[in-house]
């Protein structure tokens, strides 16, 4: 005997037992829910609760913060980078333009009438330089150097690309930069003439005095320097990027800690998850140990017997659903199912005395019974309703020529139709076919 289950029937078996699982389900999720709830009602107001509140709500606002400061940079970075323009010079390919000036031709009659004493020359030159650099730190470039191309650009930028440093001994050097030489020499040269303009300043507040040329200097060089400085600003956007993808990672990542409600929830939700796998598990080791009628083609499968059609009522969504993917040949009227089987058995038993049986108690006005005897003829139908517990059984068995069984999937055992089956080819009377009822 070959009773093997198919997983197509292991899953009709399961759809069958939908209201067992959703039974199991329904307990399961009341059972854990009501546990939780009564965790919650007595551990509502734990110190261990409100410190992991706390910590969530410190972590978050720090996460928070972050995440503005990290924005904030990035907006100040990036509108570095967007109106530099010293970021947007080629450092591998620029020009630069050097002027050297020196304090020269101190009025020093006019010094010797300020101090008593001889006062170093470098003393004086070094003053009149600090003058210069303070009027140079105060101008507002962009207005003062004359130059149309600079005066729609942030003072900031414009001396990034130009300016004056101390030399020391009463030196001022003038360093400008530029795409090309043109750009470095004109900015150079309106610094110059910037510094000249406030000679009369400076000579005010100190000494008459001029300025000695010591050079002036325009080339084209790669500066390693400035290459150095535009990867860093841009590694520095970069890594202000990922600090606030970072943060909003761990604030999407944060968990915040479970209200009394929500936990219950979940646990009602896990509950019947939990119910409804166990419930499906039991009725498939049901189904695989109990010996049980899955389908139809179970039983044509084992006992290689054909199946007449079925008078089964298929009532309730799961056992529908069930017959559905079991592919069970199952008829919308009934009465159009019991006139398929009779004219099934009329013209298999045709004239023959057939024994109606089944391993289940069956009533003789079932209305398989009824129909199958009207079709073959009530002089040509015996019935026996519970074969195995018929005494009579056999030997009415052995009265006839052929055997119809009524079994019912999901009731029927196997090994009580195999006990049909047997006891049928002992009698030398053969099992013709089955009726699912």
């Amino acid at each position: 005997m070959n009773d093997t289950i198919t997983t197509t029937e292991l899953i009709a078996l399961v759809i069958r037992g939908g209201k067992k699982i959703l039974c199991a389900a329904l307990v399961c999720a009341v059972l854990l829910g009501a546990v939780q709830a009564s965790v919650e009602i007595r551990g509502k107001d734990s110190e261990l609760a409100t410190k992991e509140e706390e910590e969530y709500y410190q972590e978050l606002r720090r996460l928070e913060k972050t995440v503005a400061r990290e924005e904030e940079r990035l907006a100040e970075r990036q509108e570095y980078l967007d109106n530099s323009l010293y970021m947007k010079l080629n450092p591998y390919d620029i020009y630069t333009t050097t002027i050297s000036l020196a304090v020269a031709d101190l009025d020093y009659e006019a010094v010797h009438q300020a101090y008593l004493e001889d006062v170093p020359v470098e003393y004086l030159t070094n003053k009149i330089v600090n003058y210069y650099l303070t009027l140079w730190n105060a101008a507002d470039l962009p207005s003062v150097l004359g130059l149309p191309a600079y005066e729609a650009v942030a003072e900031k930028y414009v001396r990034e690309l130009v300016s004056v440093t101390a030399a020391g001994d009463g030196g001022l050097t003038i360093l400008a930069v530029g795409a090309d030489a043109a750009q470095s020499e004109a900015l150079a040269s309106a610094a110059q003439d910037l510094l000249h303009a406030k000679q009369a300043a400076v000579a005010a507040g100190s000494y008459d005095h001029a300025f000695s040329l010591l050079g002036n200097t325009t080339k084209g060089i790669i500066d390693y320097g400035m290459a150095t400085a535009q990867q860093e600003r841009y590694d520095d956007l970069d890594l202000i990027k990922e600090n606030i993808i970072d943060a909003k990672l761990k604030m999407r990542e944060l968990s915040a800690p479970d209200s009394g409600a929500v936990a219950v929830i979940k646990l009602v939700i896990a509950g019947a998850f939990i119910g409804a796998v166990a419930a499906c598990l039991w009725i498939c080791l049901q189904g695989i140990l109990g010996g049980k009628v899955l389908s139809s083609h179970q039983v044509e499968r084992t006992f290689q017997l054909p199946i007449l059609g079925s008078a089964e009522r298929s009532t309730g969504l799961f056992v529908r659903g069930a017959n559905a993917v079991a592919g069970e040949r199952m008829w919308r009227d009934q009465t159009q199912a019991l006139d398929y089987i009779g004219q099934r058995a009329k013209v298999l038993c045709a004239g023959k005395k057939i024994l109606l049986t089944s391993t289940l108690p069956c009533a003789a006005d079932c209305a398989a019974v009824q129909a199958l005897t009207a079709a073959v003829g009530e002089e040509h139908v015996r019935f026996v309703a519970d074969f195995l517990h018929d005494p009579d059984a056999v030997q009415s068995m052995a009265e006839c020529e052929e055997v119809l069984l009524l079994e019912a999937v999901g009731r029927t055992k196997l090994s009580a139709v195999s006990a049909v089956v047997d006891a049928a080819r002992r009698c030398g009377c053969p099992v013709s076919g089955f009726v699912l009822i």
